[in-house]
């Protein structure tokens, strides 16, 4: 057995210590784990008593997630199990930020934002899952021309593209206002239910909604919030996930908003963040993203989207479960997009480096952000080994939570936070491999990756610090001749 320990440094927001501290594991049994008395045998077994909690994440795998009251009982029962010879390998479960840049900057424009509507919903309130229309409206989306990203990524006939496809498309993340009227028609629904169009593994629900609690009054007031120090305490999530899916698979040409990149896709909502109220706020685990990763491949998804990270050594990643939860993506054929980070740094040359961004898959995409000018963007991290390619993501337009559009988390006396990021880079290229994939849909994993690298726009700014050194170029990999070399 082989027990990993580390701080994680979590990206966004602040880089600090894993809130969990040494008392929240993930266990692999030797064997399946079929029920929870099994578990509740096991930790009893261990003399754990009342100081642990455990919880099923994945019973083919026999994988518990073990949550302790103190590191104390956790070491005393993690020796019993290492020395009950029922326990193959036990880690820490560790923690992961959205990869936002949250930086003010001084407004030189008027933002794209026409509705900036940020609803608060508790455990108790979270909004019912509709329908969606039973006619959809048609015409040009009205602010597709204030989208500068999707005229970067090589998209044909901008504002009329609207493909239909079996391709679906998680985003894991903090949630989704599956509401969202451009976003309603494109979810993805399950096949016995209508009303789950995904899951909430971090509070364990079937409506994984996109809980927005940003305290913009409480930062201003709060000196190192308001220079930019410090800000987990008060934008614990300004509806990130929500963000995130527009790009994916906002629904084209339905004169509404915006357009995502896939707008033919569907896009399944998984979330694994924690809501504000939790003592892990803000912050996603291994455990819930393992959750997440196995329930997307068991329903078909072929496109996962990944805008988060965290900084750890790499012998633990290489040790973690969710490192094989990727690896499982891989065997299903499921092509995982990663934001790249935003620390400005370059990943491959870090002792501690941004994961998943740094994992050696070939399953892979890991994106860094451009900006208008074809720029990489000042925040985002690079490497010509582990990053592949740019896409947008420096003040990009997209849908929030509550039918709002906006390239603006907050605007106060004369300053700004864009929605900014890695984050925001992902989901065009997500949305750009559902697209893909679309038009060719019997190809493999590994082809549609190749057609994505083979046919980059090639950008002086990406030259030495990516892969491929391009920005991701839609309509030049659809048409892209694979040959048996290929």
């Amino acid at each position: 057995m082989t027990m990993t320990s580390i701080t994680s440094a979590l990206l966004g927001l602040v880089m600090g210590a894993s809130a969990f501290g040494a008392t929240d594991y993930i266990i692999r049994m030797e064997k399946p784990i079929n029920n929870k008395a099994q578990t509740d045998e096991l930790l009893l077994d261990a003399g754990a008593g009342n100081t642990a909690q455990a919880q099923i994440i994945n019973g083919e795998e026999g994988l518990l997630n073990v949550r302790f009251e103190n590191e104390q009982a956790a070491q005393k029962v993690l020796d019993q199990l290492e020395q009950s010879g029922t326990v193959a390998h036990i880690s820490e479960n560790h923690l992961y930020k959205p990869t936002m840049n949250y930086e003010w900057v001084d407004v030189t424009e008027k933002s794209s934002d026409t509705s900036m509507v940020f609803p608060f919903f508790n455990k108790n309130g979270l909004p019912g899952v509709q329908l969606p229309p039973a006619n959809f409206r048609q015409g040009a989306d009205p602010l597709i021309g204030n989208d500068w990203g999707i005229h970067k990524v090589g998209l044909v006939d901008i504002g009329s593209n609207q493909t239909n496809s079996s391709i679906i498309t998680a985003v894991l993340d903090t949630g989704m206002d599956y509401n969202h009227e451009d976003l309603i028609a494109k979810m993805w629904r399950h096949p016995d239910n209508a009303q789950i169009v995904g899951r909430d593994f971090a509070q364990n629900v079937d409506q994984p909604y996109d809980v927005v609690h940003f305290d913009i009054d409480g930062c201003m007031r709060d000196f190192l919030c308001a220079i930019g120090i410090n800000q987990q305490k008060y934008l614990v999530n300004p509806g990130h996930g929500t963000h995130v899916a527009g790009h994916v698979a906002a629904f084209a040409n339905n004169s509404l908003g915006i357009q995502g990149v896939g707008a033919g896709a569907k896009v399944m909502a998984l979330k694994f963040f924690y809501d504000y109220g939790s003592k892990y706020a803000g912050q996603g685990s291994d455990a819930g993203a393992i959750q997440g990763i196995d329930y997307a491949i068991k329903y078909g998804v072929k496109v996962i989207n990944a805008s988060w990270g965290g900084q750890m050594a790499p012998s633990d990643w290489e040790t973690s479960e969710l490192k094989q939860a990727f690896v499982r993506a891989q065997q299903a054929g499921v092509i995982i997009v990663v934001a790249a980070g935003n620390d400005g740094k370059d990943n491959d040359a870090q002792a501690k480096p941004i994961y998943p961004a740094k994992c050696n898959l070939d399953n892979l995409i890991v994106v860094a952000a451009t900006d208008s000018n074809d720029g990489m963007a000042k925040f985002s991290t690079y490497g010509n080994q582990s990053v592949h390619i740019g896409a947008p993501g420096d003040t990009i337009l997209s849908t929030v939570v509550g039918n709002g559009y906006t390239d603006t988390v907050a605007e106060v006396q004369g300053k700004k936070i864009p929605w900014s990021g890695t984050s925001m880079a992902a989901p065009y290229a997500a949305g750009a491999v559902a697209r893909i994939w679309s038009a060719h849909p019997n190809e493999s994993y590994k082809q549609i990756r190749e057609r994505i690298f083979k046919t980059v726009r090639q950008v002086p700014a990406l030259a030495g610090k990516t892969t491929t050194g391009g920005i991701i170029n839609v309509q030049a990999a659809i048409d892209f001749k694979l040959t048996a070399a290929n």
